[in-house]
């Protein structure tokens, strides 16, 4: 059986969408074990460990026939997140030319706390 340790390591509970459906999600996460040992994490930590995933909760072509590499992320913070949930709304769009942007708006129970945007090279996997 095939394990993703990154997706295993946090917890995840959908308000919509979800890793098996296409399109815009809306997810809340919560870290299962700290990024370093013994140290408990931020609430920045576990926002910014969450939304690395922004294109893969809200994907928009199939992840057995695709392959998606995020080029880059930029994360632009109005304030710094509270708690140990934070959550996410992101939505993809592919232009058809390999190229494909996520954006992601970033809150916790308070409300909004930044957004996020990656840029993704997409690529049709080879058989």
């Amino acid at each position: 059986m095939r394990t993703f340790g990154y997706g295993e390591s946090l917890e995840w509970r959908f308000a919509s969408g979800g890793f098996r459906v296409r399109g815009p999600a809306t997810v809340w996460s919560r870290m299962r074990i700290p990024l370093v040992s013994g140290e408990a994490p931020s609430p920045l930590v576990r926002l910014l460990a969450m939304v690395d995933s922004a294109n893969g909760v809200s994907w928009e072509a199939d992840f057995s026939t695709h392959l998606f590499v995020p080029v880059n992320l930029t994360v632009a913070m109005t304030r710094i997140p509270e708690g140990e949930w934070v959550g996410m709304h992101a939505i993809t769009a592919l232009a058809g030319d390999g190229v494909g942007t996520t954006r992601a708006r970033l809150f916790d129970a308070r409300g909004d706390v930044g957004e996020a945007l990656q840029t993704l090279f997409v690529s049709r996997r080879e058989a």
